[in-house]
This record gives C-alpha cells, structure tokens and sequence, in this order.
C-alpha cells in the first residue's frame, strides 16, 4: 500500500497547475445567459435574457441547477 499520494500515482503538483487552468478554460465556453459564479457548486443560467420567457412578470429569473447533494450523481 502506497504511503504518500505520489507513491499511489497521484501528483499534486499537476493537480494544482490543472486546477488553476480550469476558469479561463470553461468561461470560453459561456454565452450571454451564464451567470458568472467561480468557486460556486452551482451553475446559474439567465432565463430571461432580452426578453420575455413567461407569462408572469419574474424579475431576473435563474436557473440554478447544482450537483453537490445526495443523489445527484
């Protein structure tokens, strides 16, 4: 059994630097209705972006959508 997670094949070092590229990485892929939320375990999506989504009159609807719960996987 390995003792450290480098003896197990893990290099935390690589972690970090991923880690670190992973921000500018994922808001290339983000349009104007993304909610800009880093560090949040949530993603956040406008629903009503230049205009009328629904027929009542919401203020700035979101849609959070998250992954952190029990169950969610």
């Amino acid at each position: 059994m390995a003792s450290t997670y480098r003896d197990a094949g893990v290099d935390l070092d690589i972690y970090a630097e991923s880690m670190g590229r992973l921000p500018a990485l994922m808001h290339r892929t983000f349009c104007p209705r993304v909610v800009r939320n880093d560090g949040g375990f949530a993603g956040l999506f406008r629903l009503d972006f230049d205009g009328r989504l629904f027929a009542r009159n919401y203020r700035e609807p979101i849609l959070v959508s998250g992954t952190d719960g029990v169950g969610t996987k």
